[in-house]
């Protein structure tokens, strides 16, 4: 539990890293800052339970109070919040409930996430009070939070919201990787399949999805449970077809290949910046984008796919290989920015 705590606490970071330098250009980015934040301080809670179940938990009423979700009008401080997480590390490996709630208190993590569990009803709630489209965004997640909980109830009912506004591009590729995992903990492997084929075939829908799908982050959760499961040819499959669409990490995913091919299994969680981009700093600035470009109406539509993918691809290779970098083009925020990768407790 220690090792899941330490992750949190890194998550729960990088997040407020985030909103620090990023987060506040818009309300919607500020809004899903705050959504990352309470989930994050959920995953804490649930690490640290075991160590204060007979201490009485107490949040002072306007902790609760001044924001569109009912959490904390304004997330703590990065550095703020860096000692208390290294107390919350020291009191939990002492088991001391006293100090574990100080610290909890000192994070604004009771504030975040007064009862761990009422908190996905709040989360929910702060997602409904979104208004138009780019509401979907906060669906999508929700629903991939609830996975991580393993709430499968909830992960599907947040999915099935996020459809109703017709998902498309790496949204619903990020739908089709949680509902997948909510079919395989069911026991429905065949189906679990196929939404790990429709995931790629999201991404594989035209060009300019194809493009948009490979500056995003690539998430291969579930072929790692499906080649756990023994269906090594499809997940090759699947690989094969990330290998054309996440071109930058392309020497990465051949690397999975062969040692899928040879039997083995592939460590999922190696591979440089395509680490840094599936970070929570990473994935919540893909998220921020999207909002913005769905609520500006520039989202593409949900269509068929229209060409081949074997067209298709050829096509995106034939751009990447003509284009050039202008001199002044900046790296995406998540790889350059040190401070979204920056030490905190659990990531030194």
């Amino acid at each position: 539990m220690k090792r899941e705590l330490e992750k949190a606490l890194t998550s729960f970071g990088r997040v407020l890293q985030y909103a620090e330098r990023r987060g506040c250009r818009d309300s919607l980015s500020r809004a899903l800052c705050e959504l990352y934040a309470m989930n994050y301080a959920l995953m804490i809670w649930t690490c640290v339970s075991g160590c204060i179940r007979d201490k009485k938990v107490r949040v002072p009423e306007q902790e609760t109070e001044g924001s569109a979700s009912g959490s904390s009008s304004v997330l703590p401080a990065s550095e703020d919040a860096k000692l208390p997480a290294r107390q919350l590390l020291s009191a939990f490996a002492a088991c001391d409930g006293v100090q574990v709630l100080n610290a909890l208190e000192a994070m604004r993590i009771l504030a975040l996430c007064p009862d761990p569990t009422l908190q996905f009803p709040r989360m929910e709630l702060a997602a409904r009070q979104i208004q138009g489209r780019a509401k979907m965004v906060f669906f999508v997640d929700l629903s991939y939070f609830a996975v991580e909980a393993e709430d499968y109830e909830n992960a599907k009912k947040y999915a099935l919201k996020a459809h109703e506004f017709n998902p498309a591009a790496w949204e619903l590729y990020s739908l089709c990787v949680a509902e997948g995992l909510v079919s395989l903990s069911e026991g429905r492997k065949d189906e679990a399949i196929s939404y790990l084929h429709k995931a790629a075939d999201a991404c594989l829908a035209d060009v300019e999805t194809c493009l948009g799908c490979g500056i995003s982050p690539a998430n291969f959760a579930l072929a790692e449970e499906l080649l756990k499961c023994g269906d090594r040819i499809e997940v090759l499959r699947h690989l094969l077809d990330c290998s054309g669409i996440w071109r930058t990490i392309r020497p990465q995913i051949m690397e999975w290949v062969r040692v899928t091919e040879e039997g083995g299994m592939p460590d999922f969680t190696a591979g440089g910046s395509w680490r840094i981009a599936n970070a929570p700093g990473g994935r919540l600035a893909t998220q921020c984008r999207n909002a913005r470009v769905i609520d500006a109406g520039r989202y593409p539509e949900a269509y068929p796919m229209h060409s081949s993918r074997d067209h298709i691809l050829a096509e995106v290779e034939r751009m990447r290989a003509e284009f050039v970098l202008p001199r002044s083009a900046k790296v995406p925020e998540f790889l350059s920015d040190p401070g979204l990768r920056g030490e905190w407790p659990g990531n030194e």
